[in-house]
């Protein structure tokens, strides 16, 4: 992949796919569900999700936009608010020029079916700024942290931490959850 990230598949039955990316190490940083079949009709909601970070660098690196799409699409009672809509026709296409969405009105069994096609680009191709300590507010401090305000720290007694802690702190994708 184009991440340099390492996948593992889980499950029997409903299997799912795993990418890590090792080198940090970080876990799940992009997973879903997969199937074995080419052709084949969804029974269920199929889910992925991709940590922010990699998804921003995995667009920046196309040069593409993330879309959310939506569709909707239901048959309703004649009523003079969609009839004003169609302006006196059995079926009307309303689409605006460099419009967002499609709106789709027409006589269907006794009703007006109505259909709805949008779509807006919700994640931009820029990357995230890279994280530092630098300008991290610490519990208790009323300034951002600095290099030197760091190096003052060390004349402070030593604090002992149990060994269930540490294993806790470096198997975690992010220390900060540790607690």
């Amino acid at each position: 992949m184009a991440l340099g990230l390492s996948s593992r598949t889980l499950g029997r039955t409903q299997q799912r796919i795993i990418y890590d990316d090792l080198s940090l190490p970080e876990f799940g940083v992009a997973e879903g569900e997969i199937t074995t079949q080419y052709y084949f009709s969804a029974q269920r909601d199929v889910q992925w999700m991709m940590a922010n970070e990699y998804l921003r660098r995995y667009l920046w690196m196309r040069g593409a936009c993330g879309v959310r799409v939506f569709f909707y699409e239901a048959l309703l009672p004649d009523s003079q608010g969609l009839r004003a809509l169609m302006a006196d026709q059995s079926h009307v296409l309303l689409a605006p020029n460099g419009g967002w969405y499609r709106l789709d009105i027409r006589e269907f069994n006794g009703g007006l079916l109505v259909q709805v096609w949008a779509s807006v680009a919700a994640v931009a191709p820029e990357l995230c700024p890279e994280r530092t300590a630098d300008g991290l507010m610490w519990p208790g401090a009323n300034e951002p942290m600095t290099p030197t305000k760091a190096d003052a720290l060390v004349s402070l007694e030593p604090v002992y931490l149990d060994d269930r802690f540490l294993e806790r702190y470096e198997q975690s994708s992010e220390p900060s959850r540790v607690f």
